[in-house]
């Protein structure tokens, strides 16, 4: 092996330990960043002897089952509390069994106002309370009434938000998988815009039921589950692309 040779051999082994170790050092810097998945190096010999070793990949440490079940699982965690949000404002119009229930309290009150009146219907006394009893279911009705309109305006407005968010979501993951794509056809290093596609799925899929496959079509579906399947597809190893046709993914307000 002539000298020039052997140190193009040693310079190919030094650059690619350099980027193993660029890739170690950057799996213990972002140990404790959220959608940050391990690297590593694939490092294989040249096809002619004695020229040296050179990077083929840099691949991440995933896992597809779990992947999916971290997706699924916050899909429900979004679902439930979004609803554990709204229950918590309607319990606290409508009182509960255990709690201070106005309407339930201004109701009794009126039929035990009414009940004296009828075994004594000549009673000015009794006459004046059921007035006042009725009145006062009256005010309750409307002021709860008044309440849930909030509520509904609220989750007029959140959804409309989220939908807004879903669509952002949407395209910003239709242009990594276009930078993800392109990246592959060059033999380029792709894994951190991976990284970026799946936080951006698990942000979609804290608004949205999402299920991701592989070289397929991916239906999700909003909450609540009966409004209709909306289909996206995306290419072999894409997590999701934008949808099918032109526009947004899902109408706009």
């Amino acid at each position: 092996m002539s000298l020039n040779g052997a140190m193009s051999a040693a310079l190919s082994g030094l650059n690619a330990h350099q980027r193993a170790l660029q890739i170690v050092s950057s799996n213990v810097s972002n140990a404790q960043t959220a959608a940050y998945t391990r690297k590593s190096v694939t490092v294989q010999a040249q096809d002619n002897p004695g020229q040296g070793v050179t990077t083929i990949a840099v691949t991440r440490a995933t896992d597809a089952a779990l992947a999916q079940d971290l997706v699924a699982y916050t899909a429900l965690a979004g679902q439930t509390g979004a609803q554990a949000s709204y229950m918590k404002q309607l319990s606290s119009l409508f009182g509960s069994a255990n709690g201070n229930a106005d309407l339930a309290t201004a109701t009794e009150d009126f039929t035990s106002a009414w009940a004296v009146l009828q075994a004594s219907p000549d009673s000015v006394e009794a006459q004046a309370d059921v007035v006042a009893k009725a009145a006062a279911l009256v005010d309750t009705v409307n002021r709860l009434a008044e309440g849930v309109d909030k509520v509904d305006a609220q989750v007029q407005a959140d959804t409309g938000a989220a939908v807004d968010d879903i669509n952002g979501i949407l395209t910003d993951i239709d242009s990594l998988n276009d930078r993800i794509t392109a990246g592959r056809r060059e033999a380029g290093d792709t894994v951190e815009l991976e990284d970026q596609r799946d936080a951006l799925v698990l942000r979609l899929s804290n608004l949205i039921d999402v299920k991701t496959i592989p070289g397929r079509t991916v239906a999700w579906r909003s909450i609540p589950p009966a409004a209709p399947p909306w289909s996206i597809s995306r290419p072999p190893g894409s997590p999701m692309t934008a949808p099918m046709s032109p526009g947004p993914a899902m109408p706009s307000r």
